[in-house]
């Protein structure tokens, strides 16, 4: 039984489905236009479990791990294909459990067993004819060999921040002609888990926590991140997904616009506000975005991002949505029917305040 039956029988008490709109924005400053990618409707996967449901977090793809986390995911690719649960996942990669690193030189090259597992997992969606939006990056638990080493910004680790440009380079210069991958995170929250954007805790404090780097600093590496990305890929669709950007009353977009070619906003909250989400939006009007919900309480409610037609009506699409077992005796949705709510989706580049109206 994969992950997500289990899920649609009640065993887990969150599966995150959301309708993920995927469009590019007009490039980052200096870059070529490239062409348009479609949008996708799909999950919120994150990082998948081994097949008795023991969470291995950003070290799935080492060999300790794989036997378990393979059939895992070969199971659960089956449940979304079959229930039509969308045509793209968003997938952690987590870099660094691919990394080998050398204290006195640094970043040596990438692990051979690692790589050639990744190679199978994206072989296996092929199979199925889904997609991933590839997240590279990721700082939330400090003693997982996927967290990102915090170090390489402190200022006294020059080799470590280069080790990661260089990376990033290599690594994508391998994957950019494979089609499996939609978009490219290039680092999951990173004003928040690097920066102060998202009031974390400092180490030794549990996690998840942040060194409280100055923005200036994180915005720097992560403009240099985009730059060997885009090297390396230049015609990927690359962005810095974000969980600040929904709550700021005047968000900063300028800290966004030279590191990612549309926005990603995860959105913790149960009950989404179209205002707050507008607001991000018709700040930078020809940038696209997408919105991935999260869990804030016992339920996840999954719906796309707004956009208005030239006349000014939204345009509607069906929403989805999982429930939790605690707060109801039937299974969750987690097969793909459609609610009667509506919400909407990103419909043309002509974007203009529309009327408010329920999300689902």
């Amino acid at each position: 039984m994969s992950r997500l039956e289990r899920a649609a029988a009640g065993t887990l008490t969150v599966v995150l489905l959301a309708l993920l709109t995927i469009e590019p924005a007009p490039p980052a400053v200096g870059v070529a236009v490239r062409p348009s990618l479609p949008s996708y409707k799909g999950l919120n996967y994150g990082v998948p479990l081994t097949q008795d449901g023991d969470w291995v977090g950003t070290a799935w793809l080492r060999p300790s791990a794989w036997p378990a986390v393979r059939p895992a995911i070969a199971a659960d690719l089956v449940f979304i294909e079959q229930h039509h649960l969308g045509r793209v996942v968003r997938l952690f990669i987590a870099l660094d459990q691919l990394m080998d690193w050398d204290r006195s030189l640094g970043f040596r090259g990438f692990r051979a067993a690692e790589l050639a597992h990744l190679d199978e997992t994206l072989d296996l969606f092929d199979a199925h004819g889904i997609r991933a939006v590839a997240v590279l990056y990721d700082q939330e638990v400090i003693s997982s060999p996927g967290n990102f080493r915090f170090a390489a910004l402190d200022g006294r680790h020059a080799a470590m921040r280069d080790g990661y440009l260089r990376a990033t380079e290599g690594f994508l210069a391998r994957y950019r002609q494979r089609a499996t991958v939609a978009a490219w995170d290039l680092f999951n929250e990173a004003y928040a888990s690097l920066g102060t954007g998202g009031g974390r805790p400092r180490p030794p404090a549990p996690d998840p926590v942040s060194p409280g780097y100055q923005t200036s600093t994180v915005h720097s590496f992560l403009h240099d991140l985009y730059l060997a990305a885009r090297r390396a890929a230049p015609d990927a669709p690359l962005t810095v997904s974000d969980a600040t950007l929904y709550f700021q009353p005047q968000p900063d977009l300028s800290l966004y616009d030279d590191i990612l070619d549309f926005y990603d906003v995860h959105v913790y909250d149960d009950h989404p506000r179209l205002e707050a989400l507008s607001r991000s939006s018709s700040a930078r009007p020809g940038r696209r975005w997408r919105a991935t919900p999260s869990p804030t309480s016992g339920s996840s409610r999954a719906w796309s991002s707004p956009s208005w037609s030239k006349d000014g009506e939204p345009e509607p699409s069906p929403c989805w949505s999982t429930r939790s077992p605690a707060r109801t005796s039937s299974p969750p949705r987690a097969t793909g029917s459609p609610l009667p709510a509506r919400c909407w989706r990103p419909s043309t580049r002509h974007r203009r305040p529309g009327p408010n109206g329920p999300l689902c």
